[in-house]
């Protein structure tokens, strides 16, 4: 019974560290053999029971001490590094015009905005958003909480750029859904770190593993936290927040826990048959001398290596012809309108990892879900000579998603090569050639929303 006992502390430890999933198997594996082989008066049938009984009761609340210790460990830090501005943003528009500008035009309607900090355990400062009404349970008894993420180059602001009357996070909010808006590393309104500086190529050394790892994970620690121990989350997620869902979820299947169910826009998981602007920036990337000496910098774009791709699809748009990350954003939508109800919300400033662009570049490539190729670093890094995919087998949260027939970078036939590789997955295409790869905006349109 000492081995079993010691099966058991082993396995506590387990659960309250982030310890890699074959570890956890292994252990199991452990487990098993040894109930089978345990000599004793007692029924081995009964024994397992006890065991569970244990861990039922046992785990939850270790689990919610390790995120209490977390989440003090954090404020700490935090509070710590908040006097240190030399690693804000640098950029024309920084968070808090972004804020107050968000801010301006949405109190007239009766919502605010909360700023919320939270740490990464890479040490990353992400503000998220919570919107409010100006009457607490205005709308009635909160029905669930709802995380919304962004895509890539996005942050929260895109998700509200309709205004108040057509946005979705306001028909949410207006349906009695407690709602929280994410963002990422890197982009406007997290663009702070505790250690590294903003112009650093440290900072800029991540892509979309980091932040479904680091990022997501912590935002859904800190949402869930405060929504209650027996209240889960509805994720609700477009094109890179959904590859970053899916690296957490195959990667730290506990946050499966935390989560009801997912809706997700368009997500990028396998991009074998993509087309269009990103697919010609990808093929020109691969052509330029030096490609696989990536820096891990800013991604800041070269216009005059991909003057034709730029003119191409976006000659027609002075703003999106100026900037060819705008471009890269925006010119998957053959034709965007940039007259939005809140056009000061509208961000022309966006910023992002060039090492990330090129993760997505080396899935086209491949046609693989598996995290980034450092080529002959490989076996450095990995172990191996080709670096690993995820498990997604491992992903048991109901998962909702939708996709368009006018979409070329998320496309039917890999959607289709995802759904046969998770378990619990509904699939609807929406059959309207106007729906690019930004077609979740139509879904903030409330008449579209709400139609039958």
């Amino acid at each position: 019974m000492k081995i079993l006992l010691s099966f058991i502390v082993i396995s506590i430890w387990l659960q309250v560290s982030d310890t890699s999933t074959s570890v956890q198997r292994a252990v199991k594996n452990f487990a098993g053999n040894l109930c089978k082989n345990v000599k004793t008066t007692l029924d081995n049938s009964w024994t397992v029971k006890k065991i569970k009984e244990f861990f039922n009761k046992t785990i939850p609340p270790i689990e919610a001490k390790r995120r209490q210790i977390k989440k003090a460990f954090f404020e700490f830090i935090d509070e710590v590094v908040q006097p240190a501005n030399r690693y804000t943003s640098t950029s024309k528009l920084t968070d808090d015009d972004k804020t107050k500008a968000l801010k301006l035009s949405i109190t007239p309607y009766g919502y605010y905005i909360e700023s919320h900090t939270v740490l990464t355990l890479d040490g990353y400062r992400l503000t998220i958003h919570k919107l409010t009404t100006e009457m607490p349970n205005a709308f009635g008894v909160t029905k669930s909480t709802v995380l919304l993420n962004h895509g890539l180059f996005g942050s929260s602001l895109d998700w509200m750029l309709l205004g108040p009357e057509n946005s979705l996070p306001f028909l949410l909010l207006e349906n009695g859904f407690d709602v929280w808006l994410a963002n990422s590393r890197g982009n406007v309104f997290s663009k702070r770190h505790v250690s590294v500086g903003l112009n650093s190529s440290e900072f800029w050394d991540f892509t979309w593993h980091e932040i479904g790892l680091y990022d997501l994970s912590a935002t859904l620690d800190y949402v869930y936290d405060r929504a209650g121990e027996e209240s889960k989350i509805v994720y609700i997620g477009y094109s890179m927040s959904g590859t970053a869902l899916f690296v957490l979820l195959s990667s730290l299947p506990q946050y499966n826990k935390m989560i009801s169910c997912a809706i997700i826009f368009a997500p990028l998981i396998f991009m074998s048959y993509t087309t269009g602007i990103l697919k010609d920036f990808a093929d020109l990337y691969y052509k330029l001398p030096l490609t696989n000496n990536f820096t891990n910098d800013e991604l800041l774009i070269n216009a005059s290596h991909y003057k034709e791709v730029i003119e191409k699809y976006c000659g027609a748009n002075d703003i999106l012809a100026s900037n060819p990350i705008l471009c890269l954003k925006y010119g998957v939508y053959d034709s965007f309108d940039f007259n939005y109800p809140s056009d000061e919300l509208f961000d022309g400033d966006s910023r992002g990892s060039e090492k990330n662009l090129i993760h997505y570049y080396q899935m086209m490539r491949s046609g693989l879900f598996r995290k980034f190729d450092y080529g002959e670093e490989n076996v450095r890094i990995y172990g191996s000579q080709k670096p690993p995919g995820y498990k997604l087998n491992d992903i048991s949260v109901p998962i909702y998603i939708f996709t368009s027939s006018g979409d070329k970078v998320s496309v039917p036939s890999d959607i289709n090569k995802l759904i046969n590789k998770i378990p619990n997955v509904k699939h609807r295409i929406i059959l309207d050639k106007e729906f690019s790869h930004l077609f979740h905006f139509g879904f903030t349109l409330r008449s579209f929303y709400t139609r039958p």
